[in-house]
């Protein structure tokens, strides 16, 4: 289905709370790529060296994504995203915030780089367990704007939160206000994937226990999972199950 707009898509729970990851990752994700050179810099390297550092995000890429994706196979893709996109949050407060040498910076890009791109990995899989392959199209393509708006604005945001010269000179305090921001919403992210795995446990438990019953109500096989509405209650009681932790979603 090739359609821009579709109502059930568009308003499905699921979908708006995927749109919500997106958005909390993209503004993490291009305020931190875009920083760190200019973070090496300050600290008093060269900007050969600001390169480098910038450079062991792709390295981090080249085994972070494999393994991301080998993960996500054995234990599905929202449990995997969810905990790379805590752990991103986690270093970025707890690792670049006090970061003021060389060696640090190299290991910090590398271990982000390995799994803040987790969303390029696991975006189609997250939105095919929320709708179905007919209108898995429809989903991505929402996506896809919000990626682009999200990966716009976040640079100018970066920008606005670095604080001025500390005593007339470069300082890496001047990127504190980046470094909280961007560990925010990468967990922020990683929340909304929390709350995005209770929902699609919840709803799958009522398409095993009711699906005949409501293929009957709705005779709509094709969207059947988008017509589920789910109890808060139960996704919420979901949210803290371990007993589905290991089973694709």
């Amino acid at each position: 289905v090739f359609n821009i707009y579709d109502k059930l898509v568009w308003l499905n729970f699921g979908v708006i709370t995927t749109v919500l990851f997106v958005i909390f990752t993209m503004l993490g994700y291009v305020t931190l790529m875009y920083n760190l050179s200019d973070f090496t810099i300050s600290l008093g390297y060269s900007q050969q060296q600001g390169a480098t550092v910038s450079m062991m995000v792709s390295i981090g890429i080249i085994f972070g994504r494999p393994i991301i994706g080998r993960l996500s196979d054995m234990y599905g893709p929202i449990n995997v995203t969810m905990i790379a996109s805590f752990v991103v949050g986690i270093f970025a407060l707890g690792m670049w915030i006090p970061c003021r040498n060389y060696a640090t910076a190299l290991i910090f890009a590398c271990i982000e780089g390995s799994l803040m791109g987790s969303i390029w990995v696991n975006e189609a899989a997250i939105v095919v367990s929320i709708t179905n392959l007919k209108k898995m199209g429809i989903a991505m393509a929402l996506l896809w704007i919000i990626v682009g708006i999200s990966g716009f604005v976040s640079p100018i945001i970066g920008i606005e939160l670095k604080s001025g010269l500390v005593n007339g000179e470069r300082s890496p305090l001047q990127y504190l206000h980046p470094a909280i921001f961007d560990g925010c919403f990468y967990i922020g992210a990683g929340l909304a994937l929390f709350v995005l795995r209770g929902w699609i446990i919840a709803r799958n438990e009522i398409l095993e226990q009711e699906g005949e019953k409501l293929l009957k109500e709705n005779n709509d096989p094709a969207n059947l999972k988008l017509l589920i509405t789910v109890p808060p209650k139960r996704a919420i009681e979901k949210m803290f199950s371990l007993k589905t932790c290991s089973i694709r979603i």
